[in-house]
């Protein structure tokens, strides 16, 4: 059966009741196959978590085909990053000024250092100079280049089968000509703590936060193990770059869903977690121990706390 892209919208106007939707579908009806225009009538930084939504789905494919392909290693072609900044602060850098640019500013230099860029030959992989941890993917835009393998290859389908091209991006509108930014697929935790925390509140809050220090609350002392306190939590502590997420660090240690109703469950069910704990000890140990970037302010990190 064919849907049609009207009663899509309308559909989606009785299911979300969402006003950009709404919007957009008056727009569509009236003026036929204007989708740009539809699609223009959403608030333009709504719009743009869209194109990026999209370069970050084309990132997770390529990083899991490479993955699926060649493991932990590197292969010829592959992009390794040379500066001294990771590309992920350039990459946040670039966006700001992409802004100013599309407001009426100058852009002062593009945030896509290509010079920065390294193609690994035959001679590189013999010579294990680099690991997968030097290894970065493009998110595709247009001053971004594409490795010469298979992983560019198959970049370059995912573009076609979505009837996109690189040459789409350049000849974009202004609003959606995004320059893209390079990302390391294996990016390790900075100056990671733990300590084990005992308590009795569910719903305790067990690590100090940037808004309770603002509101000037009395930090929760309750690392001490006393009794009546039958429930245990891992306290983590860690640096990340800017662009790295500390939700997928916490689902690679402990195997579980970091979505909020899964977390949900776990804070119902008091303790229900207790087997991961000791899978997050042992991980843990393991980054402490390979953490040997000790020098304060090598890269801008964002330091995060989780409870």
């Amino acid at each position: 059966m064919q849907v049609h892209t009207i009663d899509y919208l309308r559909a989606c106007i009785h299911a979300f009741s969402d006003p950009y939707i709404t919007t957009c579908y008056h727009h569509y009806t009236r003026d036929g196959n204007d989708y740009l225009g539809a699609f223009n009538r959403v608030p333009r930084h709504l719009r743009l978590i869209f194109i990026h939504a999209y370069q970050s789905y084309i990132w997770n494919k390529a990083v899991t085909r490479h993955i699926q392909a060649h493991g932990l290693s590197c292969v010829e072609g592959d992009l390794v990053w040379l500066g001294n900044h990771s590309p992920e602060e350039l990459a946040q850098d670039s966006e700001i000024r992409e802004e100013v640019a599309r407001t009426g500013g100058d852009r002062a230099s593009t945030g896509v250092d290509n010079s920065k860029i390294k193609a690994l030959t035959a001679e590189d992989i013999a010579a294990g100079t680099y690991s997968i941890e030097n290894l970065v993917i493009p998110l595709v835009g247009t001053k971004t280049i594409l490795p010469v393998n298979d992983t560019g290859t198959y970049l370059n389908a995912l573009l076609q089968e979505d009837g996109l091209s690189l040459e789409e991006f350049a000849n974009a509108p202004p609003t959606y000509r995004l320059q893209g930014a390079y990302r390391h697929v294996i990016i390790r935790p900075g100056k990671f703590e733990y300590d084990l925390v005992q308590y009795s509140d569910p719903n305790a809050e067990l690590a100090e936060t940037e808004l309770r220090a603002l509101r000037k609350n009395k930090s929760c002392n309750i690392s001490d193990a006393t009794p009546g306190k039958d429930l245990l939590a891992v306290r983590l502590k860690f640096m990340l770059h800017a662009g790295s997420y500390a939700t997928m660090l916490l689902r690679e240690l402990t195997k579980q869903a970091t979505d909020t109703m899964f977390q949900s469950t776990l804070t119902a069910n008091s303790g229900g977690c207790g087997k991961a704990l000791g899978s997050i000890k042992k991980r843990g140990e393991d980054m402490i121990a390979g953490d040997t970037d000790n020098e304060e302010g090598k890269n801008k990190r964002t330091r995060v706390e989780e409870q």
